[in-house]
């Protein structure tokens, strides 16, 4: 798993969700399966496919709108339309697909134009600055992985300090 993809399951962790990284199907990979149970743990609450995208180098960035929608709508067949059926079978109907997704080169109007085109498709785009502000947020008062729990003994016992 990528570093943006192991981040982006562990904000889903921290909001709730069980997560199930990496699924092979066929020639796909699904990035992320997630769901959410209800309070009293007898049913599953909410389901989402989660696929991340984050450049470390994005390119491009003079793309006309033509561009930019085909691009949005390429992606969201690639990676939710062809796994479609295997999505279903795999953790039932009625899911949510999410895109979370890095910086566009073209800035906001990229953006904007990749956000509608995606929500038209039924796909939620998910800026990653907020997956890492949540996260950020979630690990100030419940550390959920290891490596936050670790940080907060540390804290706590006085052995680590922070400047």
């Amino acid at each position: 798993m990528n570093p943006a993809e192991d981040l982006t399951a562990r904000w889903l962790i921290s909001k709730g969700y069980f997560v199930m990284p990496r699924i092979k199907i066929g020639a796909h990979e699904l990035d992320l399966l997630a769901v959410k149970l209800t309070d009293d743990k007898s049913a599953v609450f909410e389901r989402v496919h989660v696929e991340v995208c984050v450049p470390s180098n994005p390119a491009g960035g003079n793309w006309s709108d033509d561009v930019c929608r085909e691009g949005a709508t390429e992606e969201v067949r690639k990676k939710f339309s062809a796994v479609e059926n295997e999505v279903h079978r795999l953790i039932g109907g009625g899911y949510s697909r999410w895109y979370i997704r890095g910086a566009f080169p073209g800035g906001d109007r990229v953006k904007e134009l990749w956000t509608s085109t995606m929500s038209d498709l039924g796909v939620t785009l998910v800026p990653f600055e907020l997956v890492i502000r949540e996260y950020a947020e979630a690990m100030k008062y419940r550390p959920q992985d290891y490596v936050g729990q670790l940080i907060h003994i540390l804290k706590s016992s006085g052995t680590l300090t922070t400047a």
